[in-house]
């Protein structure tokens, strides 16, 4: 083989590495979203099922929320862990091992007789439902140039799926069957979905290779030298931390207004609606550059966090609030990664790590501040925090990054 390499695209074409691959079916894209849906949903499925789990297995909800933060800490240990690796490893395997451990992490999840092994296991499946960041480096690799931009909002509204419509998913599921028919659901449902989006992987192994721990190194350095990636980090861990703000505590607040538990969970069908609606962000960027529609779509968070602040008392109002955070968070992920991608075409893996590092950072933190403020200022002195958040981050992005950029890219 040459210096170049081969690699195998979109169910068979064999093609140079140094050439362009042909457009991926749309077909193609709508499984590789819905990948991404399912395989990110086992980090939700414990804040889904707390109750029923802690019923179960006689617990508190304090003590079975244990297997909800530790998921979410399996996944910020996997990004940073696993996502090197695309680099090292052939895609078809890594992706298929990956989406295994995911499916066999929630079997076991769903088998765990206490709660201390639930918790375990739920970390693992944290870490191995990181399939939708080892896909993301990937899209130049799996369609043309034209097609990156849907791809990747694609990619995008997949995981805003998965986050928002598993809770609407594991309530219904489990309300049917109990709740561990939740997690070995979700488990054949990655079987089926891993094996249907085989042939869309690439197969062959990265044209070059760089050591494992050079990549892990070269995040701090790639953050500090890269103006486009760093001013996306600080402008993302704004929107997440406004997102994660809201969204932690919209549901207690929507119970206190009058609403069912029950009522109150379907505020994640806001969320699948503006997931769905993502790839419309995908598409406007034909017509105005990244960084003039992220601009304007964490001005619309800011304007949701807004609406939620002065309509806190009407349960429509917030609701259609965190509606446009979501919307807006969503199409500004889209936005950045483009925008970093085309600064960072030879390591993509390493400024993609990077970015989702940031966000979920930022996103704990609004999480972490949301209850304190909540208690002190109910659900307006959260959205007011999350609208401030959301102008910090707009404001500081002239200090990290140039003031002009290549938006082109």
């Amino acid at each position: 083989m040459s210096g170049a390499g081969l690699r195998r695209c979109g169910g068979g074409t064999t093609t140079s590495s140094d050439a362009a691959p042909p457009a991926l079916p749309r077909s193609a894209s709508s499984l590789l979203a819905a990948v991404c849906a399912v395989t990110i949903s086992g980090v939700y499925l414990p804040q889904a099922l707390l109750s029923r789990m802690a019923e179960d297995l006689g617990a508190t909800v304090s003590e079975i929320g244990v297997a909800a933060t530790l998921a979410q800490l399996g996944y910020a240990v996997g990004i940073v862990l696993l996502v090197p690796l695309i680099g090292l490893v052939r895609p078809r395997l890594l992706l298929a091992s990956v989406m295994g451990a995911s499916m066999v992490t929630l079997g076991l999840a769903a088998a765990s007789p206490g709660v201390g092994l639930l918790a375990v296991m739920f970390l693992l499946v944290g870490l191995a439902s990181v399939t939708p960041q080892l896909l993301v480096p990937l899209v130049p690799l799996l369609t043309d140039q034209a097609g990156v931009r849907r791809l990747l909002a694609a990619l995008t509204a997949g995981i805003g799926l998965g986050i928002f419509g598993s809770r609407l998913v594991a309530g219904t599921l489990a309300q049917a069957w109990g709740w561990r028919a939740v997690p070995w659901a979700f488990a054949g449902a990655v079987l089926v979905l891993g094996a249907a989006c085989w042939r869309v992987l690439p197969s062959a192994a990265p044209s070059t290779r760089s050591p494992y721990s050079s990549t892990i190194a070269s995040m701090p350095r790639v953050a500090a030298t890269r103006p486009v990636l760093r001013q996306s980090m600080v402008m993302q861990a704004g929107g997440f931390f406004a997102l994660n703000a809201v969204w932690t505590t919209a549901g207690v607040h929507l119970v206190a207004l009058g609403w069912s538990e029950l009522e109150a969970t379907g505020l994640g069908a806001a969320g699948v609606v503006a997931a769905g609606l993502t790839p419309l962000g995908g598409s406007l960027l034909s017509r105005v550059t990244p960084l003039r529609l992220l601009v304007a779509a964490l001005g619309m968070t800011c304007v949701g966090a807004c609406a939620v602040a002065l309509s806190a008392w009407s349960p429509v109002a917030v609701v259609a609030g965190v509606f446009v955070m979501t919307l807006g968070a969503l199409w500004a992920q889209v936005a950045h990664q483009v925008r970093f991608f085309a600064e960072n075409p030879t390591d993509r893996a390493s400024a993609n790590i990077a970015f989702m590092a940031a966000a979920f950072t930022g996103g704990a933190l609004g999480a972490l501040c949301a209850t304190a403020v909540y208690d002190a200022g109910g659900m307006s002195g959260v959205a007011m925090l999350a609208a401030g958040a959301v102008l910090a981050a707009l404001g500081l992005r002239r200090v990290v990054g140039p003031r002009a950029t290549a938006d082109a890219t």
